[in-house]
This record gives structure tokens, C-alpha cells and sequence, in this order.
């Protein structure tokens, strides 16, 4: 069965064409320079030939791979990387906010975390506020959310003598979700205060890139060593004061 062709044959004034080109020649050891006529295919001729003189657009039966199936082809393959590349990029970055997570949480009142591994319009969501009777906090922002955790830690190293963070599980929601456990304690400076101890949890969520667009943190249990009032009262104050 003969293929019928797409399209009608391509006209032969588009498979040439003539020009003339400025061309350089040695003549006697001297450079002169004169008009040459080229005679160049153009990509269609080139079509042309390797399809055997048929329309390149035309579909082949007897098996012979016509010159737009290795552009189709070409253009998948090109799909194809990107994919791979998109995907390389996510588990770089997904891999080393783990390993940064990993390592920032528990010295997270010592010094400032990394913030490469979130987004520019990274946001931070506070469910611990509602639970103790305070207001909803949200930071939006790379910038914001520095300067959030560092007002966290100056007002925190005003009422306690230290804060230890432990880090207790961390594991995958979702292929784009991580949580992870963590246990705090605070140490007051007033003797008179007792130990905060705060069981909470944070969710990061990542996106296509592998890097975290929004933050959650919210409170499972917290208790104190002494008294559960003074350390409500003293949780409170401080988590106000961030608040202001």
C-alpha cells in the first residue's frame, strides 16, 4: 500500500536558492575580494534528500524513519532531560534541606539557620499561639522570616539562661511533606521560675524545586517540672513579647 502524503509536494523554488556571497581568495600572495555565486541547500532540500526525494512530511510505510520523526524525536528526548534535570534539582535540594534541617533545629537558639533551603516567599504559620490563648502569627517572606526567629532568640535569651532543642523523629508526610518531632526545654534565669518543657512539631513543605515554601509549627504537649501555672504564665509573656 503506497503512503499518501500530508502535504503537496514542496515546491522546487523553495529546495534552492541562489546567492551571492563576498568571498575572499589568495591570488600571487595578495588578498583580493570578489563576488561569488553559492549555490547552498536550503533545510528543506536537505529534507528532501535524506527522505529520498519525497515529501518530508509525507508518512512512510515501508519502515524508513522520514526526517520529521527524528525531530518528534529530538524534541521528546529534549522533554525527557528536562524532566531529569527537574527531578536532579529536587532531590539536591530536597537531600540538603534534610541534612540543614537535621542540623539547625537542635542549635536553633544558638545561631542563625540557613535559610538558603526555603523560598524567597517562604511562610511561616504559628499554631502555637491559638492553643495558649494568644493570636495567629504568619510571616511571609525569606527576609520576615529571619528576622522572626531572630527576635525568637534574643527575647528567648532574656527570660531563660539557655533553651535546648532536641530533635526527636523526622519523617515524610508525603513525597512533598516533612515533619518533624521535636522536644524543647527552657531553663529560666529566676529562680523562682520553673523548667519549661514543650513537645511540638514542625511541617515543611517543599515544591517542585525541593525547597520549602511553608513552614508550620504547632504544640503537642507542654508541661513544667513544678507548678503547670507559673509556667503557662511565663510561656505566655514570653511568646507575647515575640508576638509585640
Amino acid at each position: 500500500m503506497t503512503a499518501q502524503p500530508l502535504l503537496s509536494p514542496l515546491p522546487s523554488s523553495l529546495a534552492f536558492q541562489h546567492v551571492q556571497r563576498p568571498a575572499k581568495v589568495l591570488v600571487g600572495g595578495s588578498t583580493l575580494g570578489r563576488l561569488r555565486t553559492e549555490r547552498y541547500k536550503s533545510p528543506w532540500q536537505t529534507m528532501l534528500e535524506q527522505s529520498g526525494g519525497s515529501n518530508p512530511l509525507e508518512l512512510s510505510t515501508s519502515g524508513r524513519e522520514s526526517p520529521l520523526f527524528h525531530l518528534y524525536s529530538l524534541s521528546f528526548d529534549t522533554e525527557q532531560d528536562n524532566r531529569m534535570r527537574q527531578q536532579q534539582e529536587f532531590y539536591l535540594n530536597y537531600g540538603r534541606a534534610l541534612r540543614v534541617l537535621r542540623e539547625d533545629i537542635p542549635r536553633f537558639f544558638k545561631g542563625a539557620p540557613d535559610t538558603s533551603i526555603f523560598t524567597e516567599d517562604v511562610v511561616f504559620l504559628d499554631h502555637i499561639g491559638p492553643r495558649i490563648g494568644m493570636i495567629f502569627t504568619t510571616v511571609k517572606g525569606r527576609k520576615a522570616y529571619s528576622q522572626h526567629i531572630w527576635l525568637l532568640r534574643f527575647h528567648s535569651s532574656l527570660i531563660f539562661s539557655r533553651c535546648e532543642v532536641e530533635v526527636q523523629r523526622i519523617w515524610e508526610r508525603d513525597s512533598r511533606t516533612v515533619a518533624v518531632r521535636w522536644k524543647l526545654r527552657c531553663f529560666p534565669r529566676l529562680l523562682d521560675r520553673s523548667l519549661v518543657n514543650l513537645d511540638g512539631i514542625s511541617e515543611y513543605k517543599f515544591n517542585d524545586r525541593g525547597l520549602i515554601y511553608e513552614h508550620t509549627v504547632d504544640i503537642i504537649n507542654w508541661d513544667d517540672s513544678r507548678s503547670k501555672k507559673p509556667a503557662q504564665r511565663q510561656l505566655q509573656h514570653s511568646l507575647s513579647t515575640l508576638a509585640c
